[in-house]
C-alpha cells in the first residue's frame, strides 16, 4: 500500500481575498506611479513596473472567484460596469482619445464570458466559441488587456 504525503499550507501563510486585493491595489498604484510620474529606463522605474505587472492577473483571479461565489451575478456585472463608466473619464484624461477603454470594461466582459461559459457548458464547443466571441469583442472595443484579459479570467475560472 502506497501512501502519499499531503502538503498543507499553514493558515498563517494563506492569503485571503482581502489580502490579494491589497496586494493587487499596491501593485497597480506602484505601476501607475512609475508609468505616469517617473522617467523610463531607470532601475526604480523598472522595479515598480515589474511589481505592477502582477496586478491584472490577481484582479482577474479575484473576478473569477467573485463570479463563482456571487449570489447575484447580474449585480456583480453591473457593479463592474458602473465602475468602468465612472473611471472612464480619468482614463480619458490620462490617455487621451486613443480609442482604448479602461480595465474595468475588460473585467466586466470577463464576467459576461463566464456567464456564457456557465450557460452553454453542456453544449461543449459552443461555450468556448461564446468565450472567444467576448474576447474578440474586448479586442474590438479596445479595452485594456483586450482579448488576453478576458481569456485570463476564463482560465482562472
Amino acid at each position: 500500500m502506497e501512501t502519499t504525503a499531503k502538503i498543507s499550507v499553514p493558515l498563517s501563510l494563506r492569503l485571503s481575498g482581502s489580502a490579494l486585493k491589497i496586494i493587487a491595489i499596491l501593485s497597480m498604484v506602484a505601476d501607475h506611479c512609475a508609468y505616469f510620474l517617473m522617467e523610463p529606463d531607470t532601475p526604480m522605474y523598472d522595479l515598480l513596473r515589474c511589481f505592477g505587472r502582477i496586478a491584472f492577473p490577481v484582479f482577474a483571479f479575484l473576478v473569477a472567484e467573485g463570479f463563482a461565489h456571487s449570489r447575484d451575478r447580474m449585480r456583480y456585472f453591473l457593479i463592474l460596469l458602473l465602475a468602468g463608466a465612472v473611471s472612464e473619464l480619468p482614463w480619458y484624461l490620462l490617455n487621451g482619445a486613443d480609442g482604448t477603454h479602461n480595465v474595468m470594461f475588460t473585467l466586466s466582459l470577463g464576467v459576461v464570458a463566464l456567464a456564457i461559459f456557465d450557460r452553454m457548458c453542456e453544449h461543449g464547443p459552443l461555450s468556448f466559441i461564446g468565450v472567444a466571441a467576448i474576447a474578440v469583442l474586448a479586442w474590438w472595443l479596445g479595452t485594456d488587456y483586450d482579448w488576453r484579459g478576458v481569456l485570463m479570467i476564463a482560465v482562472f475560472y
